[in-house]
């Protein structure tokens, strides 16, 4: 239930920030005064937790072999590629039908995920770029345990050492971009920062940091879980609403850490929050059950 709440508030974050788009002025910018939290940051640290969890699981109840990390994927993609690639066909098949002027030239990159790798293209589905972020994750993240498991037998050395590897080049790549780019307005910000597989996925590995102390160091994931959300609540509402200047080394570099982290902290008591009572819970839990349904 606790992790419901929080799968509310990111499906309610994303959905108001687009759906106020579509209302005439001054009301289509109600977002980014009054609500200009990033729900998808919340999707991916919850995502890194969850499938996190599941992987150390795979890891420390088996040998991690070719089997187990083939396993792993199967059943990840089994559940997302279905229907990103049905998505594609409705989008792409009427068109080469339909119009002789159109032609597949960039849109080929949505095939194999590779739309977003560095800059987000943003003339075709643009909405694919939080899936393409997942699908790197589910790929890059095991395969280099994999592979670090041939050559350091230590579990915990190559999880932890994986983990902030990822979360390092994220930080490096974000910092080489600012440093390099002349970057002008939220459209650049937006296609060179936050839509980007490479600069994203420390949100996810924050995910997987919080799944592996939950898995390894349990007692002390919970000794202090009430005093981390009251610090996660805040910090979350303040970061997303005193955001700087979005071309400022802070916004560019270190905010989606920032903000990821802010998510974190509150994961030690939500993951153990399992049942509430009164009107309060029940309204919440069938609201939280329609929206996921309906998305």
């Amino acid at each position: 239930y606790g992790l419901d709440i929080l799968r509310f508030f990111a499906i309610f974050f994303v959905i108001f920030g687009h759906a106020s788009g579509l209302l005439p002025e001054p009301y289509s910018k109600i977002h980014e005064r009054l609500l200009p939290f990033d729900g998808v940051t919340i999707f991916f640290v919850l995502s890194g937790y969850l499938i996190g969890g599941i992987l150390l699981k795979i890891i420390n109840q088996t040998d991690f072999k070719i089997k187990d990390l083939t396993n792993f994927w199967t059943r990840r993609w089994m559940r997302t590629l279905p229907a990103y690639y049905f998505t594609l066909f409705l989008l792409i098949t009427p068109r080469l039908i339909l119009d002789p002027n159109f032609h597949i030239n960039s849109e080929w990159r949505h095939y194999f995920f590779l739309q977003n790798i560095y800059m987000q293209s943003v003339d075709f589905f643009p909405e694919s770029w939080s899936l393409t972020v997942e699908e790197w994750f589910y790929l890059t993240f095991p395969i280099s345990i994999f592979i670090l498991f041939k050559i350091i037998k230590n579990k915990n050395i190559v999880i932890i050492t994986t983990i902030l590897s990822f979360i390092f080049i994220s930080l490096l790549v974000r910092y080489k971009i600012y440093t390099t780019e002349r970057l002008i307005g939220i459209d650049m910000w937006d296609a060179y920062f936050r839509k980007t597989v490479v600069t994203r996925l420390d949100s996810l590995m924050f995910g997987v940091l919080g799944a592996y102390f939950a898995y390894y160091n349990k007692d002390l994931w919970l000794k202090y879980k009430k005093t981390l959300l009251f610090i996660s609540i805040p910090s979350f509402i303040i970061i997303s609403v005193f955001v700087p200047t979005i071309t400022n080394a802070y916004s560019c570099v270190f905010y989606f850490s920032i903000i990821s982290i802010s998510v974190l902290l509150s994961l030690p008591y939500l993951s153990t929050y399992k049942m509430g009572n009164g009107n309060i819970y029940k309204a919440t839990l069938k609201t939280t059950k329609k929206i996921i349904t309906l998305c």
